[in-house]
C-alpha cells in the first residue's frame, strides 16, 4: 500500500532542476510546507497524482518565469485536497487540464501571469486570479468563490452553489455559453459588462436581473450588465453537472488480525464496506461514507473478525 510522501526537495528535484515531475509512483504527496518552483523551472504534475495539504494553507508557488503544468486526464485526473496554487511573482504560467480540487485555492496576483484551466472540477474552493490573461473553459464549479479577476475568457463552465460574486471582470473579458444554476446569489457585481448568451435555468428576466448587482442597484457602480439574449437551454459543450465517479477496485482481504482498510475516494461518491464468509453472501458492515477525494479508512472490529473473513469496497 502506498504511503503519503513528505516532500524532500533533494529527492523530488533530482539531478536536474529544469523540469520536475510528480508521478503516480510518488503519489499521494503530502504538502507539509509550501513547495517553491525555482525561477525558470517547470513542475509537471502527472495524471493520477494526489496532492494533499496538511494543517493550514500550503501552496505550490511558481516563481518568476516558472511554469506549473497539471496534466490530468478524464479518467485519471490530478487531485488536490486542502492544497493551493499561489503565483505572486511575475511572468509565471499556470496550466491545468483535468484537475479535481476540493477545499483548495488558486491565487495569482501578478499581471504578467497567465492562467489556463480546462475540463476541471472544483468544490468548496476559491479562485482569485488577477493574471494578465485567464482562460477558463469547460469546468465545473460547486460552492466555489470567485473574486478579483483580470481579463478573462470564461466559456462553457458550469456553476452551482457558489458564494459571493464573480467580481471585477473588466469590459475586455468574455463570458459566454456558461450555465448558472444558483438562483439565490448574485452572479456579478459591477458594470458596464456584457453577459449575454449564457444559460440561467430560467426565462424570467426579473429573476436573472435579481442575480446581477450593477448600476440599477447602486449609483456607485459605473454601468449596467446586459444579459440578453440568453440561452433557453444549456450549450451542448458545457458540462451538465458533476462527474460520475468511477467504481473503485474491489480488493479481497483475508482477515487474520485486526486490520485497517484504506482506500482512495472520489469527491461526492458514497462508499460502504461489506463482508462475507463465503464470497457470495455479503453483509454491510458500515453505513454509506461520503468520499472527499482523499483517503478514507476503516478498522475491522475485533468481534467481527471471526464472522467475516473477507471485505470489499462498493459504491
Amino acid at each position: 500500500m502506498k504511503l503519503f510522501l513528505t516532500l524532500f526537495l533533494a529527492s523530488l528535484y533530482g539531478a536536474s532542476a529544469t523540469e520536475i515531475h510528480w508521478t503516480v509512483a510518488q503519489s499521494p504527496i503530502l504538502l507539509t510546507n509550501d513547495f517553491e518552483i525555482p525561477p525558470g523551472d517547470t513542475l509537471v504534475v502527472e495524471a493520477g497524482v494526489v496532492v494533499q495539504g496538511t494543517t493550514g494553507q500550503h501552496y505550490i508557488l511558481p516563481y518568476q518565469n516558472s511554469t506549473l503544468r497539471i496534466v490530468g486526464t478524464t479518467n485519471s485526473p490530478v487531485i488536490f485536497i486542502n492544497a493551493g496554487i499561489g503565483a505572486y511573482n511575475s511572468s509565471t504560467l499556470i496550466y491545468a487540464e483535468s484537475l479535481t480540487m476540493t477545499n483548495g485555492w488558486i491565487q495569482a496576483y501578478t499581471t504578467e501571469t497567465k492562467c489556463q484551466i480546462t475540463n476541471s472540477f472544483f468544490s468548496n474552493s476559491q479562485l482569485s486570479i488577477r493574471a494578465q490573461t485567464n482562460i477558463l473553459t469547460k469546468n465545473i464549479f460547486l460552492q466555489t468563490a470567485f473574486s478579483d479577476f483580470a481579463r478573462t475568457l470564461l466559456k462553457n463552465n458550469y456553476f452551482a452553489g457558489w458564494s459571493g460574486y464573480l467580481l471585477n471582470f473588466p469590459e475586455s473579458s468574455t463570458v459566454r455559453l456558461n450555465t448558472f444554476l444558483d438562483t439565490q446569489r448574485s452572479v456579478i457585481r459591477g458594470g458596464p459588462f456584457d453577459m449575454s448568451q449564457n444559460y440561467w435555468a430560467t426565462s424570467d428576466t426579473n429573476v436573472i436581473a435579481s442575480r446581477i448587482y450593477d448600476r440599477n442597484d447602486s449609483f456607485s457602480i459605473a454601468g449596467y450588465v446586459s444579459f440578453q439574449p440568453f440561452l433557453s437551454t444549456p450549450d451542448g459543450h458545457t458540462p451538465s453537472g458533476p462527474p460520475t465517479p468511477n467504481p473503485p477496485a474491489q480488493p479481497q482481504i483475508t482477515i487474520k488480525n485486526s486490520v485497517q482498510l484504506k482506500f482512495l475516494t472520489q469527491p461526492l461518491a458514497y462508499y460502504r464496506i461489506e463482508g462475507s464468509d463465503d464470497f457470495t453472501n455479503w453483509v454491510s458492515l458500515t453505513s454509506n461514507m461520503l468520499g472527499n477525494g482523499g483517503v478514507n479508512q476503516w478498522y475491522c472490529p475485533a468481534d467481527q473478525q471471526h464472522k467475516f473473513l473477507d471485505r470489499k469496497i462498493v459504491v
